[in-house]
């Protein structure tokens, strides 16, 4: 039976019997099918007023907001539920996933204890109140609830990744291990999830040739599910660059790139993309700087509000191959928008280090400086760019308000820094 045919049954057995609350249910659920939640709402609603004391149809509509991020609205026919019938247990659970989501952790946890209490059996509520304590970082009562909650239900390969998530962020890298690899035993045929974390975890024990493995299982499973995994690609070609296997790299991040062109910095919390690892790993180690170039643009016009480090990495390249001006106006537009980088310029003096490109700007600010009058009103400005890199922020300040008063050729540049270090400051 087609979706139409159904519809038209459902709202004909609607006007055969308007008083019944059941045809607006079986309306509602067929709406939800077809993902117009909206229209479901609608008619639990119309239900509700038919039939006010049927917690489950509370309970139907509730899941439905919480399943567009209504929260709100869901905690409502959570507690609507909850007065009704004061131990359903589903009810307190998914009050407890509400709280959670928006961030209220100790109502979260007070729902799913309470869920426990009403039923020390119910696994889900330990994997709520767990995965609440890994938010709050308390991994050891995290893994706690998890472990209680594989006794309880053994053959559930997801608490097994969440458990090893959790061993991972603490560092215990052969429990992660042994909870993916027992998750995998328990994955359905076309699962790939636990492969990647437990591939993730191989690459940060330095284990490339096991990681890659793992990978390959994730991208094999990947095409016999017509679903591209190009986080896999990423990955595979990060462990074939860490062993010195470059033309592998290349062709995975091309096909990682390929994949989702608009890929950009965010994957394993590193801050790069794609396009950044091919341009900074491979192109910059191959002595290719003109592609390495081409993909220090692309990852600047893709993730332009936190495109400081590849500023200053495209500058330094610039600075190898003689290109001085290129390489002062990167350094320049690093220092700019570091404010904007959710740090301030301490943090940005300590990435400048660790980079070791700050000596290479402070002596070419130093040689343009020095070459230019201090009647020249680019002679402030310059000594304001090369302040920021000292982390004087006084003294780039007063730089800057002295090449705006000698009449500096880029004013808005001059307006930006200025702004940029007055909300640095607050």
């Amino acid at each position: 039976m087609d979706n139409n045919q159904n519809l038209y049954e459902l709202e004909e057995a609607i006007r055969l019997n308007p008083e019944d609350a059941v045809g607006y249910i079986n309306r509602a659920n067929s709406y939800w099918r077809q993902d117009e939640f909206e229209k479901a709402i609608a008619d639990y609603g119309e239900a509700i007023k038919l039939s006010p004391e049927n917690t489950e149809i509370y309970m139907y509509r509730a899941e439905t907001y919480h399943l567009i991020s209504d929260f709100d609205s869901a905690i409502a026919d959570y507690d609507e539920v909850i007065r009704l019938d004061p131990k359903h247990v589903n009810a307190y659970s998914w009050r407890g996933s509400s709280y959670e989501i928006k961030g209220e952790y100790d109502k979260a946890i007070a729902d799913y204890n309470a869920a426990i209490r009403i039923d020390p059996k119910y696994p889900y509520a330990y994997i709520g109140r767990a995965a609440v304590y890994e938010a709050k970082e308390d991994y050891d009562k995290a893994i706690v609830d998890y472990s209680e909650a594989i006794r309880l239900n053994p053959d559930d390969s997801h608490t097994y990744c969440s458990r090893g998530d959790v061993y991972e962020k603490k560092g215990d890298y052969d429990k992660a291990i042994t909870d993916y690899s027992e998750a995998i035993c328990f994955d359905p045929p076309n699962e790939a999830y636990s492969y990647r974390m437990r591939g993730d975890v191989y690459y940060q024990m330095g284990e490339y040739d096991k990681a890659i493995a793992d990978y390959d299982e994730v991208i094999r499973r990947a095409i016999h599910s017509d679903y591209d995994d190009e986080f896999a690609y990423r990955s595979r070609g990060d462990a074939y660059y860490q062993m010195g296997e470059y033309d592998k790299a290349m062709a995975d991040y091309d096909e990682a790139i390929r994949l989702d062109s608009q890929y950009a910095a965010g994957y394993r919390g590193t801050g790069y993309d794609v396009y950044y690892s091919r341009g900074c790993d491979v192109y910059k180690r191959t002595g290719d700087y003109d592609r390495a170039i081409k993909d220090y643009d692309e990852v600047i016009r893709l993730n332009t509000n936190s495109a400081m480090e590849v500023y200053l990495n495209r500058g330094s390249l610039y600075l190898e191959i003689g290109d001085y001006r290129a390489a002062i106006e990167d350094f320049d537009n690093a220092v700019r928008i570091c404010p904007h980088d959710e740090t301030d310029f301490d943090t940005c003096e300590f990435v400048f280090r660790g980079k070791g490109v700050v000596e290479q700007a402070i002596q070419l600010l130093e040689r343009i400086i020095n070459d230019l009058s201090e009647s020249d009103a680019g002679y402030f400005y310059y000594i304001g760019v090369l302040s920021l890199f000292r982390n004087d922020r006084q003294s780039a300040e007063e730089a800057f308000q002295r090449a705006l008063t000698l009449g500096y050729e880029n004013r808005p540049k001059v307006g930006r820094h200025l702004e940029n270090l007055r909300l640095s400051i607050h």
